[in-house]
């Protein structure tokens, strides 16, 4: 199995880098450990190991350092350190690459960023998100981060929106000298529940933008309704992220399309995160220039003096000018011709907004190989399963194989095609020349034609019929009643049933049937007629479709 891990650094004291080499398999022992780290124009001088990589080789490669370790059945057994450490770079970072016969630039640019002091807010604005996963988040954290809010800004005017899958009425607050005890008792004791409306986390319009300020305490999680909006608000915002779980990067791009930025208080101290609620830092506004295009950004705020970002070529060079508003609200120009590739930070872009990006997150994903919400991690060691699962292996002779398969795979595909419509042109033309035969209708059929299929007819028929005869036994020999007369002399005892009408043989065999009325009560049998029957003394043919067989009959009621 191979893990590669992809990490943003940023530098900490002294403007050092620090790796930690995740090598601790839950106390499991590996068979074989290999790990080779490559620092790109760092010199082995300048890096150090932890005392946990015992044995690792530190040699140059290039204008860069490699660090190699193999060993045999490793297990982590101590708590020594396993890390690398080298300088931060110093300048810009400038890398360029062709990814299928197209070119990228990637770029880490040192701006400067003097913090400036932020005015007091008199207004505060508190988008509480409510929904059900808003109870796994570190609620102490939070109240922490408002309490040394207000021990800054002891007199301000809260609004409290919370927010779930509808928002509830606002609540106004009124914090003097610090005392903030009915706003905390009230946010200790929200029910956290339903879905998260993201459309609602707004701070309502104010007139005075310089001295309102909004927060918004979520996880990111937005699961119903629309998306929030983009457009700018007049007021900063910033986000407060005290969960493990969640989409940073959403809070991230809401943040700061808000002027603001993420505060991610699982990162952060509180002191730390209350230092960048009161200054203000440098934030990029656009990027102008030619010869480029799809520009992505890390962020637009500078992480420890350095803006990452990268893009297209659409020309030989690219010049950019990167417009940067400083904390005091000046304007500052910075201009650079670069080049790179990777586009990882085009999909946080994307992110921000998944489902209207589904179809972009997972091209740009399995273009460059990168773990998305649409794209996932798969260990594939030969040609078959690159087939299997129509995945483009690596540069390199695996790939060309693939391409091979690929070309053989669409001759055998045309050719398929080619011989299933040839399969149905001769069926065409087997058709239409059907059409233009002439077929005479007066030219008599042969005899052998017409007399063979009767005879056969004729001959199993016969057979069949004496079968059937001989299997049968005859029929017993019964007198067929005999009808009554209309001028019989006396009518039959009470207890006498009507007698039915004799059945005729032949096609004609269904006379009309009839029942006896019942008996009325105190009637005699002398006063009672039978009933007349259906169609009496009405003539009836047979109703054969094919021909009349001419027999009539009669029926007639006594």
């Amino acid at each position: 199995m191979r893990i590669a891990i992809v990490e943003w650094l940023a530098p900490g004291a002294r403007q050092r880098l620090r790796l930690g080499l995740p090598l601790d398999f839950a106390g499991a022992a590996a068979d074989a450990l290999d790990v080779h780290v490559r620092l790109h124009a760092t010199a082995p001088a300048g890096v150090t190991l932890g005392d946990g990589l015992e044995g690792a080789a530190l040699t140059s490669q290039g204008a860069g350092a490699d660090v190699t370790l193999h060993r045999d059945g490793w297990r982590k057994t101590d708590h020594r350190a396993l890390d690398v450490a080298w300088p931060a770079p110093q300048g810009d970072t400038l890398l360029r690459e062709r990814v299928d016969g197209q070119g990228y630039f990637h770029a880490e640019l040192q701006v400067p960023d003097p913090p400036a002091a932020r005015a007091k807010p008199n207004d505060l604005t508190l988008i509480w998100d409510a929904s059900g996963s808003g109870a796994q988040r570190d609620h102490d954290a939070e109240l922490r981060l408002l309490a040394a809010l207000f021990a800054w800004q002891p007199d301000v005017t809260v609004r409290l929106r919370v927010v779930r899958d509808a928002a509830e009425p606002d609540r106004m607050f009124d914090v003097r000298h610090g005392d903030w005890q009915a706003l905390r008792d009230t946010l200790v004791h929200i029910a956290y529940d339903g879905a998260s409306n993201a459309s609602l986390w707004a701070a309502p319009a104010t007139r005075a933008p310089q001295t309102s300020l909004a927060l918004l305490f979520s996880d990111g999680l937005g699961n119903w309704g629309g998306a929030a909006s983009t457009v700018r608000a007049d007021m900063p915002a910033y986000a407060v992220q005290a969960s493990g779980s969640g989409s940073a990067v959403y809070l991230r791009q809401w943040a700061e399309a808000r002027g603001g930025q993420l505060l991610d208080l699982a990162a952060l101290r509180t002191d730390e995160a209350l230092r960048q609620i009161r200054q203000r830092g440098t934030r990029l506004v656009r990027v102008d220039g030619e010869g480029f295009d799809q520009v992505a950004l890390a962020s637009t705020r500078p992480d420890a003096g350095r803006l990452v970002l990268a893009g297209r070529f659409t020309a030989a060079s690219a010049k950019l000018d990167l417009v940067l508003e400083s904390g005091d609200g000046t304007q500052v120009h910075k201009a650079i011709e670069l080049a790179a590739p990777g586009l990882g930070d085009s999909v946080d872009e994307l992110l921000a907004q998944p489902d209207l990006h589904r179809t972009e997150i997972a091209a740009l994903g399995d273009r460059f190989g990168i773990v998305t919400p649409e794209t996932s991690l798969i260990v594939l060691e030969t040609l078959a399963d690159y087939q299997r699962y129509e995945l483009l292996p690596p540069p390199g002779s695996l790939r060309d194989a693939y391409d091979d398969g690929l070309r053989a795979a669409a001759s055998a595909k045309a050719a398929r095609s080619a011989q299933h419509l040839a399969s149905l042109v001769e069926r065409y033309r087997a058709v239409q020349a059907w059409w233009d035969t002439d077929f005479p209708k007066d030219m008599p059929a042969p005899q052998d034609a017409l007399t063979a299929p009767v005879a056969r007819i004729v001959g199993s028929n016969v057979a069949r019929n004496a079968a059937r005869e001989m299997a049968t036994p005859p029929m017993p020999s019964v007198a067929m009643p005999v009808p009554m007369i209309a001028a019989a002399a006396a009518p039959a005892a009470p207890a006498q049933r009507w007698a039915r009408p004799p059945r005729r043989s032949g096609c004609c065999s269904a006379w009309p049937s009839w029942r006896p009325t019942s008996r009325r009560r105190g009637a005699t049998s002398a006063s009672r007629r039978p009933p007349r029957a259906r169609g009496s003394r009405r003539s009836m043919r047979c109703g054969s479709r094919r021909r009349a067989c001419g027999t009539t009959a009669s029926a007639t009621s006594t």
